[in-house]
């Protein structure tokens, strides 16, 4: 497959030292006295008041050289596995909506569990989509289970790999059984990877404490 570069080289290389100067100058805005206290052990400098932490350049570019440069997120087909870092491109769908145009009505109205599992089915139908992020949100499901209950059903219907969120540390334990549940054991679960997470930063510079706990 062919690989598409958007940054040159040069270009790489300055957008790694701005990155970096951001992180150790300005820092990330993290109102978790738990992710604090863990980013001051490893050596950042935290801000208790201003709930700031600042990444030393060292920090980081020990963090980068540790970084593994290669692994799966497995499917529950594991022929729909993914390798990454050994070149290849992998394309995934978008989320998280919180409203659909009916397709039998024409009215834009809320997405439900339905929703959700209908654009899992076309998901995993065409070739070129190689995991599963929810499209839309069930608003039809309780807060406090809803992504647990997307991943169940999305997992019904797809054998690729499925990446969503997890809100808070307490639902953590939830998402394990049910990923144990579906493969049998937590041996399994930690093999085969077939489920990842992803807490995305809130601009500006900073992220969702409970989800970062997560």
């Amino acid at each position: 497959m062919t690989q598409i570069r958007v940054l040159s080289v040069e270009d790489q290389r300055l957008l790694h030292e701005k990155t970096v100067e951001i992180l150790e100058k300005t820092g990330v805005v993290v109102k978790s006295q738990r992710i604090q206290y863990l980013m001051e052990e490893l050596g950042c400098k935290v801000d208790k008041e201003k709930s700031t932490i600042k990444f030393p350049g060292t920090l980081i570019e020990k963090a980068i050289e540790s970084a593994p440069k290669s692994f799966v997120l497995g499917g529950l087909d594991p022929t729909k596995n993914m390798h990454l870092g050994e070149k290849e491109t992998y394309l995934a769908t978008d989320g998280q909506g919180c409203f659909v145009v009916d397709l039998d009505t024409g009215e834009r109205r809320s997405s439900l569990m339905k929703d959700v599992i209908d654009s899992v089915v076309l998901a995993d139908a065409l070739d070129y989509i190689d995991f599963y992020w929810p499209m839309v949100t069930a608003n039809d499901a309780k807060m406090e289970t809803r992504t647990l209950t997307e991943l169940a059903n999305c997992f019904c219907y797809t054998g690729k790999h499925i990446q969503t969120d997890v809100f808070t540390s307490e639902q953590v334990p939830f998402f394990i059984n049910a990923l144990e549940a579906i493969l049998g054991s937590k041996e399994q679960v930690k093999e085969r990877k077939i489920f990842s997470a992803v807490c995305c930063s809130v601009s500006p510079l900073s992220f969702d404490p409970e989800m970062l706990e997560a």
